[in-house]
Parts: structure tokens; C-alpha cells; sequence
């Protein structure tokens, strides 16, 4: 955050922490998983181990009751593309990151940032600005910090909407976008 003030960061910072908090509000998978029976889990991580390896999964890998379960908890969407696990997308979502020799689709822009912590390596991210379609190019650490020089970079703009229903990847995702360095942050 180079250019602001102490005052500003510290307002910035607890913007973010709000945020986040009110997104583990709006998507529990966390909780849904850790809820979830041992085979449950163990199949969610096959599932997120393809992506970690670089192979989009497909549907197939699963039984078809642990596919169910697995949907009726948002923690995969199936599609003609493959299957997507958070925070990998089978479908072109606009949002690309690459981390060690493999490259996926993120299904947001909060989780393209955690790509690096999941893979445990290193990650590049390329998007466009939500506002102004300008390319926008982040490098993540493997242990999901930014450096100083990368922050104005990954700004995320949560576009709120009302109503939605659905998963996450349909409603949540689609508002969670990158904005650039020149474009105003919204309210």
C-alpha cells in the first residue's frame, strides 16, 4: 500500500479484515468441510490434489453419491469443462494463475490470492480490471504475502448483489474481482 498514510493504511486494513470476515460469513465451506464425514473430505482432497498437480479433474473421479455431496456443500461444480474445486475453475473465469510449472483458472479474485498458501509455491496471477478492462499482473509469495511493491496490484472490489442463489462459483465468485492501481476504488 505505498502512498497512503498511517491513518489510511490502518482504515484500509480493517476494511480488508471486515471483509474477509463477512466473505467466511457468505461462503462457510470451511466449516461445511470440516462438518463434513472422513471419506467426504479425503474425496474433497483428491479432488483439490489434481488441481495441486496440475490436471483438471473430471467429474468421473467420483462416485456419484460423493459428487452429490460434494455439490450440496459447494465444495465442487461440475461442468462440460471439468471439475472445479475452490479456488481452481474448470472454466475460463478470467482470472489465470500460475504456480510452479502448472497454470489454472481461479474461480475469484480472493481465490487466485490463495492459490500460493494451497500449492505452497509461489504464484503469478494475470486478470483484467474490473472497472477498466486494463490488464492487471500480481506475484503472490508462497506463503500467500505480497511485497510492498505488489500490493497496489491485488486490489480486490467485492461487487455486492442481493438475492443471489445458486454456489458460490455462479454468484459470490463472479463479484470478486480485480480492480487496478488507476481505476477508484468504490465504496
Amino acid at each position: 500500500m505505498t502512498g497512503y498514510t498511517a491513518s489510511e493504511r490502518t482504515a484500509l486494513k480493517n476494511a480488508v479484515l471486515t471483509t474477509l470476515s463477512n466473505l467466511k460469513s457468505a461462503f462457510p465451506l470451511e466449516k461445511r468441510i470440516s462438518c463434513a464425514t472422513q471419506e467426504t473430505r479425503l474425496s474433497y482432497v483428491r479432488v483439490l490434489a489434481a488441481w495441486l498437480r496440475g490436471e483438471t479433474p473430471l467429474p468421473s473421479m467420483l462416485s456419484q453419491d460423493m459428487l452429490r455431496i460434494l455439490r450440496d456443500l459447494d465444495a465442487v461444480v461440475t461442468d462440460s469443462s471439468g471439475l472445479s474445486c475452490y479456488p481452481f475453475s474448470a472454466r475460463d473465469r478470467g482470472i489465470r494463475v500460475k504456480y510452479g510449472q502448472h497454470a489454472a483458472q481461479a474461480m475469484c479474485a480472493i481465490d487466485a490470492l490463495a492459490v500460493a498458501r494451497i500449492a505452497r509455491t509461489a504464484t503469478q496471477i494475470s486478470a483484467t480490471c474490473n472497472h477498466c478492462l486494463q490488464p492487471v499482473t500480481c506475484e503472490v509469495q508462497a506463503d500467500g504475502s505480497l511485497d510492498h511493491s505488489q500490493t497496489d496490484n491485488a486490489r480486490v472490489v467485492w461487487n455486492r448483489t442481493l438475492g443471489a442463489a445458486g454456489s458460490c462459483s455462479d454468484n459470490l465468485c463472479r463479484n470478486l474481482n480485480f480492480q487496478c492501481r488507476h481505476c477508484r476504488i468504490p465504496a
